[in-house]
């Protein structure tokens, strides 16, 4: 039997590189491998790590931002690798069910959790689930995330907020972390 770790495989090795940073002296660490990314301790601004996340409509471009105490934060999107087969636009996220290119609603899925593997995880179980099945399935793991959908509408999984940096997304003005202030994400154990 072979185990692939693939799907995980960034947000893993994020994770093994954040501990053993940490372990071997370093104050604070952000490790990002292919845009998914783990931080732990002290950031350089004393305040949080400010991680933006990417607009699926307008690539370089930032659609909202989170701070970070320790945390992980992962995106699946159809921003990049992606291609045309038969005619048609695909992309690399496959749906398990029908082991086609996943037809679901959402271009991007952003994850914040705990360590970068569960974020990882969940970021592409959300995508493939779709709008609004994505987002109960973040939110019954006890993490949060920003889903986008086709048209541009966005879902913030419930307590999203409490990450979003307003300093980078006018509509939200006087969030709880305008003040330079940010909150860490809990790994959860999973049974």
């Amino acid at each position: 039997m072979r185990i692939d770790a693939g799907g995980i495989g960034k947000g893993l090795a994020c994770d093994i590189v954040a501990t053993e940073m940490i372990s071997g002296g370093a104050y604070g660490v952000l490790v990002e491998l292919g845009g998914d990314l783990r931080v732990a301790g002290s950031p350089p601004d004393g305040h949080a790590w400010r991680i933006a996340i990417e607009d699926p409509f307008d690539t370089g471009q930032e659609i909202a931002r989170v701070a970070l105490l320790d945390g992980a934060v992962a995106t699946s999107s159809t921003t990049w690798r992606r291609w045309v087969r038969g005619g048609r636009p695909v992309h690399h996220i496959i749906d398990p069910f029908t082991g086609d290119v996943s037809s679901s609603d959402v271009v991007s899925a952003t994850v914040v959790a705990g360590e970068g593997w569960w974020a990882e995880v969940l970021a592409k179980a959300a995508f493939v689930a779709g709008l609004d099945r994505g987002a109960a399935l973040v939110a019954d793991a006890g993490a949060t995330g920003l889903l986008i959908d086709g048209a541009g509408a966005e879902r913030a999984v419930e307590g999203f907020d409490l990450y979003r940096d307003p300093g980078r997304n006018a509509a939200s003005e006087g969030s709880a972390v305008s003040d330079g202030s940010a909150v860490s994400v809990r790994p959860e154990v999973v049974e």
